[in-house]
C-alpha cells in the first residue's frame, strides 16, 4: 500500500477587478454567475490607476464639466483621495454581495498601470474578469456622464481554433444559459476557413445554438468594432489566444465597455 496521500484538488480562482461602475457592477454579476457553477474562489480587486496619479501631477492638469463645459484643475491630493475613496467604496458593494453567497472570497488593492497590474496579478488565476473602467473613477458626480445606449442579452465569445478556445465557448454558453441571453461566436478565421468549420462542427456535436461570425485576417480594432455593435452583456476570450498578443488584449480590455472574460 503506498504511503503518498493524494494531492488535494487545486481550488479554482476566479480574480476579478471592478469599480462601482455600471460595467463593474455587470461584472461582478458575471463572475458570481461563474463563480457558484464552478464553486470557485472569487478574488476581488481595485486598481488604483497610476497613471491618473502621475496625470494629477502635471501642472497643467484639468477637468472639463460634462454639464457647465467649465474646466478646473486636477490637484494630486485630491486624486489620492478620490482613489482611495474609490477603492474603499468598491471593497464594500463587492461584500455586501458576496456576503449574501456561500462562496470563498478576498478583496485587495494594488497601484500600478490597469493592464499591467491585472495581468500580473491574474497569473495566478484559472479565470480574470475585468469590470473597472480605468482612468474613468465613478465619483459623486457619476450621474452627470453621458448615458450610455442599454445592453443586450447576448454573450459574445471570441474563437480562434485553439483547444483553449473551445473552453471560452463552453464557458460562454454556461453564462448565455443561466441569464437565458443569445450566444454569439465571433470566429477568427483566415483564408482556409478552417477555425470556421471547427466551431460549426462543435457547435452542432454538442448542441449549442448560436449565432456565427466571422473575421478573416482580424485585429483588434474589428474585434471591437463588432463588439461595440452588438452591446453584449459580456465579452469571453481565451488569454493564450493564437491570434492576440498581449497588446491588443489589452487594447480590448481598455477599449471594451462591457465585462471582459479571459479565461
Amino acid at each position: 500500500m503506498s504511503d503518498v496521500t493524494p494531492a488535494a484538488p487545486r481550488t479554482k480562482r476566479i480574480l476579478i477587478t471592478l469599480d462601482t461602475s455600471a460595467r463593474g457592477q455587470a461584472a461582478l454579476q458575471a463572475a458570481v454567475q461563474l463563480a457558484s457553477s464552478i464553486r470557485a474562489e472569487l478574488q476581488g480587486m481595485f486598481v488604483e490607476d497610476e497613471d491618473l496619479v502621475r496625470l494629477a501631477q502635471l501642472p497643467f492638469a484639468c477637468e472639463v464639466e460634462f454639464t457647465s463645459a467649465m474646466t478646473r484643475p486636477i490637484l494630486a491630493s485630491v486624486m489620492e483621495r478620490d482613489l482611495k475613496s474609490a477603492a474603499q467604496r468598491t471593497q464594500q458593494a463587492f461584500a455586501r454581495v458576496l456576503e449574501q453567497k456561500n462562496l470563498s472570497w478576498t478583496f485587495h488593492v494594488v497601484r500600478g498601470t490597469m493592464a499591467q497590474a491585472t495581468f500580473a496579478a491574474a497569473a495566478d488565476a484559472d479565470m480574470l474578469v475585468i469590470g473597472q473602467q480605468g482612468r474613468a473613477l465613478q465619483m459623486s458626480s457619476a450621474g452627470m456622464l453621458p448615458a450610455r445606449r442599454s445592453r443586450t442579452s447576448r454573450v459574445v465569445v471570441v474563437f480562434d481554433g485553439s483547444e483553449s478556445s473551445f473552453r471560452a465557448i463552453e464557458l460562454a454558453h454556461t453564462l448565455a444559459d443561466s441569464n437565458q441571453s443569445l450566444l454569439c461566436v465571433l470566429v477568427l478565421d483566415f483564408q482556409d476557413g478552417e477555425h470556421s468549420q471547427r466551431c460549426s462542427t462543435w457547435l452542432k456535436q454538442n448542441g449549442v445554438r448560436a449565432d456565427v461570425d466571422v473575421l478573416i485576417d482580424p485585429s483588434e480594432h474589428l474585434i471591437l468594432g463588432y463588439v461595440r455593435a452588438r452591446l453584449p452583456g459580456a465579452l469571453v476570450i481565451n488569454r493564450d489566444s493564437k491570434c492576440l498578443n498581449e497588446d491588443q488584449l489589452a487594447e480590448i480590455v481598455n477599449q471594451c465597455d462591457c465585462p471582459v472574460i479571459l479565461c
